[in-house]
């Protein structure tokens, strides 16, 4: 057999195990299912957005080339928007600036930074329909007058990388193309046909740059947030929690648990694949009852965690986990597991459906079938009692 073959029905394999497990494979087929469902409705979303950005911007190009050819000038109030959009990209603050309009002649005034001035000034100047700039600007070196306090929502985490919609539907259709015609095509041309033709696909649907969607070069790690809300007390939940030895009994994922110290853990846990993977479980910070901060290692990632434990009403309690996960090979690895459905964070939400299970109702489906609350923790009176 060879060897894409032979690749080709371990992933098969893997994915079949993981998908018609008798525990959880049901789960997961409808996990799968809303994702693809989810993923179809974000498509037709985009794809309607783009085709409006495209109209509106056909629309503007033919009222350019009009005004060009006729040589008629913009109405007043025309050319004082297209000098507000202009505006709105050279001054964070363009809202408190005054545009007045008279047959092409502009007055500018209001209060504006100093070191805007001269983008400001560019912007007015490159407006088609503007004739001269009268600068009445009263310009500030700090933000000192409440006009210019404060960063509009629209300018946080402003992306200078980030396409518009017609321009990502272009790229993407090109991409397209260049794949279809790679595959039509044979020898070195049609190979780098593919690889530009993927590279302008993944470009276009990701909106940001190629090096930070791969993750590479970047090493930017994956960061996780979970939330559930177990209806048992906080000082329950808690001492559960930090009870690791007792995870192998209810857990699908976690295979053994060892203490070497009362701070130091050794634990077994199922990993890619199936394959067991061995972790250092280092507890770093307790706050009794409120919060438990830790570091874990191993040879495939490395993880630093912090899970919260807040009282909410009717005995009830809010466990946030908190993992910033580095893997050791990249994004790569990371991508793949996602995208077939056993990465992190499918994982660690099916152990904590347990953990909120056992406390709720009091049992729990493990490898060897249902525990119980008594089974797993000690002691016929502790159990609680079902919901």
């Amino acid at each position: 057999m060879s060897p894409t073959r032979l690749g080709a029905a371990f992933v098969l394999g893997v994915a079949f195990d993981h998908y018609l497990d008798p525990q959880s494979g049901r789960r997961r087929r409808a996990q799968v299912r809303d994702r693809l469902v989810h993923e179809v409705h974000v498509v037709s979303n985009a794809f309607d957005v783009a085709m409006a950005d495209l109209a509106h911007r056909s629309q503007g190009a033919v009222a350019r080339a009009r005004e060009w050819w006729v040589g008629e000038a913009p109405s007043d109030p025309v050319l004082a928007e297209r000098i507000r959009t202009k505006l709105g990209r050279a001054a964070v603050h363009a809202r408190g600036l005054d545009i007045v309009c008279s047959d092409g002649d502009v007055e500018l005034k209001g209060d504006v930074l100093a070191g805007e001035v001269g983008a400001v000034l560019d912007a007015v100047h490159g407006t088609p329909g503007v004739r001269s700039v009268t600068d009445r600007l009263v310009r500030h070196t700090s933000a000192d007058t409440p006009h210019l306090q404060g960063v509009p929502h629209r300018h946080h985490g402003r992306r200078s990388d980030h396409w518009r919609p017609a321009r990502r539907l272009a790229v993407g259709c090109a991409g397209a193309f260049a794949v279809l015609y790679g595959l039509r095509t044979h020898g070195p041309a049609g190979a780098l046909a593919i690889i530009l033709g993927a590279a302008a696909i993944a470009r276009s649907a990701g909106n940001r740059r190629l090096v930070d969607a791969a993750g590479i070069l970047s090493g930017r790690p994956m960061v996780l947030h979970k939330s559930l809300l177990v209806r048992a007390p906080p000082e329950q939940v808690y001492a559960a929690a930090l009870d690791l030895e007792k995870f192998p009994s209810f857990m699908l994922h976690v295979l053994d648990v060892r203490r070497r110290d009362a701070d130091h853990y050794e634990c077994k846990l199922r990993g890619p694949a199936g394959v067991p993977v061995d972790w250092d479980l280092t507890v770093l910070e307790r706050v009794d009852g409120s919060s438990v901060r830790f570091l874990a290692e191993s040879a495939i990632a490395h993880v630093e965690g912090l899970a919260r434990f807040e009282a909410r009403p009717e005995q009830s309690t809010r466990l946030t986990l908190a993992l910033t996960y580095r893997p050791a090979f990249g994004a790569l690895r990371r991508s793949v597991g996602a995208a077939i459905g056993f990465g992190p964070s499918h994982r660690i939400e099916d152990d904590l459906m347990r953990f909120k299970s056992l406390l709720e109702q009091g049992r729990a489906r493990g490898r060897d079938g249902v525990v119980t609350y008594a089974d797993v923790m000690g002691g016929d009176g502790s159990a609680p009692r079902p919901h």
